[in-house]
């Protein structure tokens, strides 16, 4: 049994080596098949290009020179510019004065303290040449010259309009002479010029003497008459004040109702102008629907109505409700004359009459120039220049007047030339 055993063990042991000589290399005479292995080339991605990096150019800067002139030919400023050659005429000259443009920045309306007056812009001379383009689409060049000339571009104006605008203008230019005495201002006048200032014409009335301040900025509210309120609102106002407690005032305090005109229109102009609610506003208001209603039939003026005192109420009139303006123009025309308008027999034709009805027919929304309120084809404002004035801003009272009325005449005229360019250029001719 054993020997069996070993038999088979001997010859499994065999069979394992003939397997394993299988493995062995290949003789020379044996052929081996070729096997071909694929072989894939890498991919290779695209390089990005290195960036190009941009050297900066250095800024060329041109010199120019820049001067400005107002509507009266006076220089306001004169500035050398050193500019980037890229920037804009718009960017140079808003780095060196102070510029108020157009909505579409292209014209200027304003440089620095200037008077802004839309139909009086400064146009553009480049080197001599009138500029086509605005100021935001230009650039210049080394040693270029521009100059700044405010003139008037409004096609829509005429001569008397110019001649309206200078005289306003010019009396503004020159009223810390004119009025450096002066202890007192018109109601209408300081209505006027502050009119002026709010609506961006002039930036500020610095022409208003401490005298007078300082005679109503010492008064206590309670001790200012009703025909003064006005003026005390007005005077308050032109220094920037508030005068909210000036309403407050006039809404908790008590006032009388008295048949003096002369006191009431001023006295109800100052609560408008504040927005106040009287206590017993109904009873003012039933006071100047009676004083309307009765226009021409009572007081002072026997010959053609109520001639002056028109005028005096005409802000309260534009606001009373229902008020037939026409039947106010109507009453006052036949004192319209080629002397002016003749407020009474006694008074006669004068400057001061004049202006206020100007101011009136203006506050009321009508052209004093339109066809039914001339005399001979001639309205009161070419009266006003023809004969009551010899420099064109300062006014006499009456026309064989040698001097100028500065206290009534010239305040209470400018008044009314005002009252007429804001109804001309606004469409809305209030003053208060």
């Amino acid at each position: 049994m054993k020997k069996f055993y070993l038999t088979a063990l001997i010859g499994v042991f065999a069979l394992t080596l003939l397997g394993c000589s299988s493995n062995e290399a290949p003789s020379e005479n044996t052929t081996v098949p070729s096997v071909t292995v694929p072989t894939e080339k890498p991919t290779v991605e695209p390089t990005a290009p290195a960036p190009t990096v941009e050297t900066s150019k250095p800024a060329i800067m041109v010199n120019y020179s820049v001067d400005v002139l107002d509507m009266f030919g006076e220089e306001i400023a004169k500035k050398s510019i050193k500019a980037n050659s890229e920037a804009s005429l718009a960017e140079g000259l808003n780095e060196n004065l102070s510029l108020e443009l157009d909505t579409e920045g292209k014209s200027i309306l304003r440089v620095n303290d200037s008077i802004k007056d839309p139909s009086y812009p400064f146009v553009v001379y480049l080197n001599g040449e009138k500029l086509t383009k605005g100021i935001n689409e230009i650039t210049l060049k080394e040693n270029d010259k521009v100059k700044l000339v405010q003139e008037c571009t409004n096609t829509n104006l005429d001569e008397l309009d110019k001649k309206v605008d200078l005289a306003i203008y010019t009396m503004l230019k020159n009223a810390k002479e004119l009025f450096k005495a002066e202890k007192d201002f018109d109601g209408y006048f300081l209505g006027a010029i502050t009119a002026l200032r709010d609506k961006g014409y002039i930036k500020s009335i610095d022409f208003l003497n401490d005298t007078y301040l300082n005679s109503y900025n010492s008064l206590e509210l309670s001790k200012v008459q009703m025909g003064q309120m006005t003026k005390y609102v007005l005077s308050q106002h032109a220094q920037g004040k508030d005068i909210s407690n000036i309403k407050a005032y006039l809404e908790e305090a008590t006032f009388t109702v008295t048949d003096n005109i002369y006191v009431m229109a001023p006295f109800y102009t100052a609560v408008m102008l504040t927005n106040a609610k009287l206590k017993n506003d109904n009873e003012f208001i039933a006071y100047f629907n009676n004083y309307v209603s009765t226009m021409g039939t009572q007081g002072p003026w026997s010959i053609i109505g109520i001639g002056d005192d028109g005028a005096m109420v005409s802000p309260v009139l534009n606001k009373l409700e229902g008020y037939d303006k026409e039947a106010y123009a109507k009453l006052q025309r036949p004192g319209f004359t080629l002397d002016g308008f003749m407020a009474n027999k006694s008074w006669g034709a004068n400057g001061a009459s004049t202006g206020l009805q100007v101011m009136a027919f203006s506050i009321l929304g009508m052209d004093i120039r339109a066809n039914e309120n001339l005399v001979e084809g001639k309205s009161l404002i070419d009266v006003l220049f023809e004969k009551y004035t010899s420099n064109g801003y300062s006014f006499k009272n009456k026309v064989t007047d040698k001097e100028s009325d500065l206290r009534f005449a010239t305040q209470q005229i400018m008044a009314g030339l005002v009252s007429y360019k804001l109804l001309r250029d606004t469409g809305n001719g209030e003053i208060f």
